[in-house]
């Protein structure tokens, strides 16, 4: 199976996906490389803010790690406006 259509077999849709503002922040620095503790240091919050961010994230595109998350994010365009 091709990478396109496993993305889009997941059981998010693409419609229904909404990210806080915060947490496309989060992710956004996710993709960049920067770990939980980077990140809190970067947006002025926790660690652990971070990873309840980053569990907020997981739940709403039905993945299992941040990889994945960052995928989903940039196939459906949601931090080009980032």
């Amino acid at each position: 199976m091709n990478l396109q259509r496993q993305l889009k077999s997941g059981s998010v849709d693409e419609q229904s996906i909404y990210l806080t503002p915060r947490e496309k922040e989060v992710l956004l620095w996710c993709a960049c490389g920067k770990s939980s503790w980077e990140i809190g240091q970067i947006v002025g919050c926790k660690e652990s803010t971070v990873n309840f961010h980053f569990g907020n994230i997981l739940r709403k595109f039905a993945v299992t790690n941040r990889v994945a998350a960052v995928t989903k994010a940039l196939w459906y365009g949601l931090l080009e406006d980032q």
